[in-house]
C-alpha cells in the first residue's frame, strides 16, 4: 500500500500503530492509541475516503479500538483490586 502519510512517509501510521501495540506503560498507552488512530484516519481521509486497498488500515483501527477497550477493562480491574486490598 503506497499512501502519502505524514511528511511523505507512507508508513507513518504503521509506526504509530506498532508503537501502541508494544507500549507497556498503562500511562502512555491511551496517547499512543490516539496518535495511531488519528494517523490511520488521516491516511484514509488523505486518499479521499475509504477504498478497498485500505482494508489493512481498517483492520489496524479495529485492533486499536479493541486494545483501548481491553486496557480500560484492565484499569478498572486494577482499581477494584486495590480498593479491596
Amino acid at each position: 500500500m503506497s499512501t502519502s502519510g505524514q511528511n511523505g512517509n507512507p508508513e507513518h501510521w504503521r509506526a504509530l500503530y506498532i508503537a501502541a501495540l508494544h507500549e507497556a506503560s498503562s500511562d502512555k498507552l491511551p496517547q499512543r492509541i490516539r496518535d495511531a488512530e488519528k494517523a490511520i484516519v488521516d491516511e484514509i481521509q488523505g486518499a479521499g475516503g475509504f477504498q478497498m486497498h485500505h482494508q489493512p488500515l481498517l483492520d489496524a483501527l479495529f485492533a486499536l479500538l479493541n486494545l483501548e477497550k481491553i486496557s480500560q477493562l484492565d484499569g478498572h480491574a486494577t482499581q477494584i483490586k486495590r480498593s479491596v486490598e
